[in-house]
């Protein structure tokens, strides 16, 4: 990678330059026109450019980098890793990464240690047509969604252009640019179940399903999955299920 950047400050424009206002998340470059107002970077200058785009494998694809590098005029290297290691090499080689696609419940880890840079909100020209639930925290008829877990709201933004805090609620500097989203739900075999109906997350840790229900590999999500269903059961109650993920954020940061 080193090699690479070399060769590109040769032509006077370094991958490094190309990103300059690119940031952890974005899951985009500025080539692709979800940003706007840049200096324009000739095709002649970025041809030996490389840029690393490191994610996991539903949006690292090969094949979308291929496309990318024909119709940026520069390569675009899709590689893809799983979460533990992309954090540890966001920790710990910041620079080997141009376009660090990384889910928001990631994030909160990176914030404050000097590895991320914010995207300024105005220079993202398809905010109008983001869902609202990054944009405003609402569903489309407007009511208001839940702060429970990691609300997409409270995972989007910074308090300021330094990047240092999360931000609760939608400010001019964006941690990245929401590219994918997907509900984790429960995948369910009826031919397994008899007449037993899933009716609610309790029905999760039904004794009946012992030992045919399992969580997802990915304590963001699960530590909540299992917090839904306690409570859904009567064994527990949170007031907010959110402050104690954001206090482990804190801790973690300090």
């Amino acid at each position: 990678m080193a090699d690479k950047a070399k060769r590109g400050s040769r032509t006077g424009v370094s991958r490094r330059r190309v990103l300059k206002t690119a940031a952890a998340g974005a899951g985009v470059a500025m080539g692709s026109g979800a940003f706007s107002g840049f200096p324009t970077i000739w095709a002649q200058n970025i041809k030996d450019i490389t840029l690393a785009h490191v994610g996991g494998s539903y949006s690292a694809i090969k094949e979308i980098g291929d496309q990318a590098s024909k119709d940026l005029g520069f390569k675009v290297e899709m590689q893809a890793v799983d979460p533990a290691t992309q954090l540890n090499r966001s920790l710990t080689q910041p620079k080997t990464i141009d376009i660090n696609d990384i889910p928001t419940t990631t994030i909160a880890y990176l914030v404050g240690k000097g590895v991320l840079q914010a995207v300024p909100r105005s220079k993202y020209k398809w905010w109008d047509k983001t869902v609202p639930l990054f944009t405003t925290g609402t569903y489309p008829d407007g009511s208001k969604t839940s702060s429970q877990g990691y609300a997409p709201l409270e995972s989007l933004y910074y308090t300021s252009e330094d990047g240092k805090e999360m931000a609760t609620e939608a400010t001019e500097w964006m941690a990245g640019v929401p590219i994918i989203y997907n509900a984790d739900t429960l995948g369910i075999r009826p031919d397994l179940m008899g007449e037993k109906k899933i009716a609610s997350w309790k029905d999760l840790i039904d004794p009946s399903f012992k030992g045919k229900a399992a969580l997802v590999d990915y304590a963001p999500v699960g530590i909540i999955d299992v917090a839904m269903a306690l409570e859904a059961r009567g064994d527990m109650t949170y007031a907010d299920s959110a402050r104690d993920s954001r206090a482990q954020r804190r801790s973690f940061k300090s």
